[in-house]
C-alpha cells in the first residue's frame, strides 16, 4: 500500500510539470499568429510618415511640418474629446486609424481618428506630461518625467522604459531602429527594439527641442545658444553654430539647409553640411516655435504675435499676419494653406501664398499645442484639457451671436442662419428663442434655419 501511494505521489508530481506544457502546445496547434507574434520593434523602425499619416512631430524625420492630402470640408468641429488637465505643448501623431497625444495629467492616450472614441491610456507618476508621441511600426515612444516609453501602439501593452535623465518636451524621432530625443542637456541615442542606450552627446545647456535626422545626421538646438549637428550613427559632434539665444526650437531640414528659431528673434537659415550661416531674418521678439518648410518658403510663429512666412533661398520677407497673440504652436502647412494655433484661443488658418486670412476656429482654451494634419483634418489640443479634430476647410455658415444684441440681427429671405452661443461651447446645446417677440421656440445648438421657403 505505501508503495502505491508512492507511485500515485510521483504521477501526480510528473502531471504537474508537464499538463502546462501540454496546454501550451496544444493551444499552439494551427494558431500560426502566436508563433509569429513581433513581441518588440525591429531593426528598421521608423516613424518617418508614410502616405496620409503624421506619425510625429513635424511629420517626417527632416521635420518639415508640411504635407499633401485630400482635404475635408464642414461647417464644425468633427469631434473633441476632453481629459482631466492641459494638453500642453504636445502635438498629436496620428497613425493606423489612431491619434496618439499626452497631457498634463500624467497620461498619454489613445482614440479613434475617425469618432474621437477612447482605445487605451497609460498613466505614469509622478509630473505632468508634455511630449509629443512618434509612433513607428506598430510602437508608440514618448518621454514622460525622467524616462522614454515604448508601448505597444494597438492595446498600450508595456513593452520597455529606459531612464534618460531629465526630460520635458522633447519631441522624439525613431530612425533605422534608434530613438532619438533631448535629455537633459543630452542629445541621446537608444536602441528601438529593447531601449539600451547607444550614446549621449553632451551641450552645454538644456535640450527641450528635438532632433532632426537626415542624411545618417541628427540636427537639435540647446540652452546654450547653440545648433548641433551629430554623427547620427556614434554621436560624435560635426559641428555647432553659435546665435545669440536658448533655442526650444525643434530644427527643420529641406533641400541641404536647416532651419530654426531662436530666443534671440532670429529665424537661421544654415548650411546642413558645415552650419555655416546663409541667412537669418529678425522679428521683434523671441522666437520659441519650430518653422515648417514647403513651397519654396519657410513659415514661423513669433511671440511679436506675427506668423511670418520668408523665402527659404535668401530669407526675404514675403508676408507677416497677426494673430493677436503670442504662438506657442508650431504652424503646419498642407494644400496650400497654414495651420498656427495661439493664446488667444483660435485656430487660424491662412493663404500659404498670400498670407490672407481663410478662417479661424474658436476653441476652448489657448492652443500651445502644435497642428497635425492628416486624411483631410486637422489635430490640436487645448489648455481647456480638450483635443479637436476639425476640418482643413472649415465652411462658416452666417451667425447670429446671441451673447450680444440678439434682437438687432434682421433675417432675410435666402438665407440661411446659424444660431451659436461661443461662450457657452461647453456646456449647452439648447437654447430659447422668440423669432418674431410673439412667444419662445426651443432650438438645438447649432441650430440652422433655412428662409429659402418664407413667403
Amino acid at each position: 500500500m505505501v508503495k502505491i501511494n508512492r507511485i500515485m505521489v510521483l504521477f501526480f508530481i510528473i502531471l504537474l510539470f508537464i499538463v502546462p506544457f501540454l496546454g501550451v502546445f496544444i493551444s499552439d496547434l494551427g494558431n500560426d499568429s502566436i508563433k509569429n507574434e513581433v513581441l518588440h520593434p525591429q531593426a528598421n523602425e521608423s516613424s518617418d510618415s508614410v502616405g496620409d499619416e503624421w506619425r510625429m512631430f513635424g511629420k517626417y524625420l527632416n521635420r518639415s511640418r508640411a504635407t499633401t492630402t485630400t482635404p475635408q470640408r464642414n461647417t464644425d468641429r468633427y469631434w473633441r474629446y476632453g481629459v482631466s488637465n492641459w494638453i500642453e505643448h504636445s502635438s498629436p501623431a496620428v497613425a493606423d486609424g489612431r491619434v496618439f497625444f499626452t497631457s498634463a495629467n500624467k497620461n498619454i492616450y489613445c482614440i479613434n481618428e475617425t469618432t474621437g472614441q477612447y482605445i487605451w491610456s497609460f498613466w505614469e507618476w509622478p509630473a505632468a506630461t508634455y511630449s509629443s508621441p512618434a509612433v513607428a511600426n506598430g510602437y508608440v515612444y514618448w518621454q514622460h518625467w525622467n524616462y522614454l516609453y515604448c508601448r505597444n501602439a494597438a492595446d498600450g501593452a508595456p513593452v520597455w522604459s529606459t531612464n534618460i535623465g531629465s526630460s520635458w518636451y522633447s519631441p522624439c524621432a525613431v530612425a533605422n531602429g534608434r530613438v532619438y530625443i533631448g535629455a537633459s542637456t543630452n542629445l541621446t541615442c537608444l536602441d528601438a527594439s529593447n531601449g539600451n542606450i547607444l550614446w549621449s552627446s553632451e551641450t552645454d545647456g538644456l535640450v527641450y527641442g528635438g532632433p532632426a535626422v537626415v542624411n545618417g545626421r541628427a540636427f537639435i538646438g540647446s540652452y546654450d545658444n547653440q545648433v548641433y549637428c551629430f554623427n547620427a550613427t556614434s554621436g560624435e559632434k560635426i559641428w555647432n553654430f553659435t546665435t545669440r539665444g536658448d533655442i526650444d526650437s525643434t530644427p527643420a531640414v529641406v533641400n541641404g539647409r536647416v532651419y530654426v528659431g531662436s530666443y534671440d528673434n532670429n529665424v537661421y537659415c544654415l548650411n546642413e553640411t558645415n552650419g555655416l550661416k546663409i541667412w537669418n531674418y529678425t522679428t521683434n521678439d523671441d522666437i520659441w516655435n519650430s518653422p515648417a518648410v514647403a513651397y519654396g518658403r519657410v513659415y514661423v510663429g513669433s511671440f511679436d504675435t506675427n506668423v511670418y512666412c520668408l523665402n527659404a533661398t535668401d530669407g526675404a520677407k514675403l508676408w507677416n499676419f497677426s494673430i493677436g497673440a503670442q504662438s506657442w504652436s508650431s504652424p503646419a502647412v498642407g494644400n496650400g494653406m497654414v495651420y498656427i494655433g495661439s493664446v488667444n484661443e483660435y485656430l487660424y488658418c491662412l493663404n500659404a501664398t498670400s498670407g490672407e486670412e481663410l478662417w479661424k476656429y474658436k476653441a476652448s482654451g489657448d492652443i500651445t499645442s502644435s497642428p497635425a494634419i492628416a486624411n483631410g483634418r486637422v489635430y490640436f489640443g487645448t489648455r481647456s484639457s480638450r483635443l479637436y479634430c476639425i476640418p482643413m476647410i472649415l465652411d462658416h455658415a452666417p451667425e447670429i451671436d446671441l451673447t450680444s444684441h440678439p434682437n438687432e440681427s434682421s433675417i432675410s429671405k435666402g438665407e440661411i442662419i446659424c444660431f451659436n452661443i461661443s461662450d457657452h461651447e461647453d456646456d449647452l446645446n439648447m437654447i430659447w428663442y422668440s423669432l418674431d417677440g410673439g412667444g419662445n421656440i426651443m432650438l438645438p445648438l447649432p441650430y440652422q434655419i433655412d428662409t429659402s421657403a418664407w413667403a
